[in-house]
C-alpha cells in the first residue's frame, strides 16, 4: 500500500500540469521520508509537533492538497481502469 501511494505521488508530481511549488513539496517530503538522519539540530529537543516523523508526511499531504483537481481526476481514472 505504501509503495503504491509513493508511486502515485511521484507520478502526479512528474505531471507537467503540476505547479513547480507543489512538485517541490512532494519531492522534499519523499526525500525526507528516506533521509536517515534527524533534521532538527541537537539543541532543539522535545519540540512536540515539530518531530521529524511529522514533517515529511505533512509536506506530502500539503503537496497532494495543492495538486490540481484535473490531474488527480486523470490519475484516479487511470488507476480505476487498470484495476478492472
Amino acid at each position: 500500500m505504501i509503495g503504491k501511494n509513493v508511486s502515485r505521488y511521484w507520478r502526479m508530481a512528474h505531471d507537467p500540469r503540476t505547479p513547480p511549488a507543489v512538485k517541490g513539496l512532494v519531492y522534499t517530503g519523499l526525500a525526507l521520508s528516506a533521509w536517515p538522519k534527524p533534521l532538527r539540530p541537537r539543541w532543539m529537543k522535545d519540540q512536540g509537533l515539530m518531530d521529524d516523523a511529522a514533517i515529511a508526511p505533512g509536506l506530502i499531504a500539503l503537496g497532494m492538497l495543492m495538486i490540481p483537481k484535473r490531474v488527480k481526476d486523470d490519475y484516479e481514472a487511470a488507476e480505476a481502469a487498470e484495476s478492472h
